[in-house]
């Protein structure tokens, strides 16, 4: 009876905590990282990730790991492993040279300095919270969006929460413009910066939270005009409108911000999307246009979107490209990407430590890039990921997007009515990933947290459980928890 006490009491437990109010602390906790100038200071940062470890631990206990998408769950639970023991690996000290850098090895001689390979070990195991917090926030949202009962809940949380940002960046701009979340703003005067202190990642956060509302939009009008879903039909109309409101909320808030890559490539993923979401209709109500049995007339729905998509895409981007046109592209990141790169090749194979850019990076800038600026960043991620972590970087990142590339392509194949969730994941992986080639909005732990929350959300959609083949080919039906029938086919 004693060995049995603690499984007793483990089961009252989960009797007592819903799957629902797990994800509702999860998504409270996303909403608090995103709101202190993006949760760029340590302390928050600690706080939050406590906080999330403490959340994913009774998940864990409570549920056990996800059902939906194990090998996810495995491989993003290894690939932490390696790169937290390969950050902490640079900290220790080793017995053989670290890099061909012969300016830091006179520096270390003439200080007596540990052999690190990390210039700067105590900022190394600071900024190892950069990789921690994204991370266990993906595994925990993992496990609460797999057992939540509604597979769009977490998105429609997420995109609620940024368009109710966006609300209070346009009430900020507009009302106290020379404020920022109550303090005196003292960069970027002109633009909207909601609650992070950056205009970029204010722009790439933004254009994701635009992409849900327009993907909640475009759900929020499935519904079959028959008799069963009369009723489904008449409630969808708030809904309806809801979603328009904080869509145009968001996209003028985007707007405003004036960033010239995050207002281009939100319209660029709104381009490669608006095609699929044109298909997605076509395919699940076939008649809701004029007998749509000849190929031809869905080709040219299609293009149709298409061209409503070139639209969007000049209507977002004329205003970044005009301002590129007046100033020109000549930009001091350009200017001091060759010495980053020069920086690269004398320790590609180690790494100088993670989080010890701006400290590595002051040796190599050249004065012909001005000598005014600080550059605490690369403004090119992958750039100083290769600089500050070595050869493992690249590796890391190709394993990572061909692991989401993959989840995409596994979702948009095997669902039916949502697959469109599989290309919006690919439409936020463009714009965040593209972004991150000029600029560090990826960077910005605050914003890293609500994207792996949204990565987290989308592959419990590509992976939710299917049913079982029959005895017969044919399709079962089954019930969503929105109580929605759907044809779900069986591959």
């Amino acid at each position: 009876m004693a060995h049995d006490l603690p499984h007793f009491l483990f089961q009252m437990t989960s009797l007592r905590i819903s799957p629902d109010l797990l994800l509702y602390i999860y998504c409270g906790l996303i909403v608090l990282s995103v709101v202190p100038f993006g949760l760029v200071d340590i302390l928050p940062q600690t706080l939050i990730l406590i906080l999330m470890c403490i959340l994913g631990g009774v998940a864990v206990v409570l549920y056990g790991p996800p059902e939906r998408g194990q090998w996810v769950f495995g491989t993003a639970l290894a690939i932490f492993s390696l790169m937290a023991l390969w950050i902490l690996f640079q900290t220790v000290e080793i017995p053989f040279t670290r890099s061909d850098d012969l300016v830091w090895a006179k520096a270390r001689t003439m200080a007596a300095a540990a052999k690190t390979i990390s210039v700067e070990p105590a900022d190394t195991l600071a900024a190892l919270l950069q990789i921690a917090l994204p991370a266990v926030t993906f595994l925990t949202g993992l496990i609460v969006a797999d057992r939540s009962k509604d597979d769009q809940a977490m998105l429609r949380f997420l995109a609620s929460a940024a368009g109710i940002l966006a609300m209070y960046g346009l009430y900020q701009f507009l009302f106290l413009p020379d404020t920022l979340l109550g303090e005196t703003k003292k960069a970027y005067q002109e633009s909207l910066t909601a609650t992070f202190v950056n205009r970029n990642t204010n722009a790439t956060f933004f254009g994701l939270g635009l992409l849900m509302q327009l993907t909640l939009l475009f759900d929020s009008f499935l519904f079959k005009t028959d008799k069963a879903s009369a009723e489904l039909q008449s409630n969808a109309t708030l809904p309806r409108l809801y979603y328009c409101f904080i869509s145009l909320a968001t996209f003028a808030a985007l707007m405003l911000t004036q960033s010239r890559a995050g207002v281009f490539l939100t319209a660029f993923a709104i381009l490669v999307y608006t095609p699929f979401l044109a298909s997605q209709w076509l395919r699940i109500f076939p008649n809701s246009f004029v007998r749509l049995g000849s190929r031809w007339l869905r080709v040219a729905v299609v293009i149709a979107a298409a061209c409503l998509g070139t639209g969007f895409f000049l209507l977002f981007a004329s205003k970044a490209m005009l301002r590129a046109n007046i100033q020109g592209l000549e930009d001091a990141r350009f200017c001091i990407w060759p010495d980053v790169v020069r920086a690269t090749y004398n320790n590609w194979l180690f790494g100088t430590g993670f989080g010890t850019f701006r400290t590595v990076f002051s040796g190599y800038r050249d004065s012909r890039c001005g000598i005014f600026n600080i550059f605490d960043r690369a403004h090119n991620t992958y750039l100083e990921g290769f600089l500050t972590l070595g050869v493992i970087f690249p590796v890391v990142a190709l394993l990572v997007l061909a692991a989401l590339l993959f989840i995409f392509w596994r979702g948009y194949r095997n669902r039916r009515r949502n697959r469109h969730y599989a290309v919006l994941g690919l439409a936020a992986t463009i714009l965040v990933w593209g972004h991150a080639l000029v600029d560090f909005s990826i960077q910005i732990p605050g914003f890293s947290v609500f994207y792996a929350a949204f990565l987290s959300g989308v592959v419990c959609v590509c992976y939710k459980h299917t049913l079982k083949p029959a005895a017969s080919k044919n399709a079962a039906l089954h019930k969503y928890n929105n109580d929605e029938i759907e044809l779900e086919l069986i591959y």
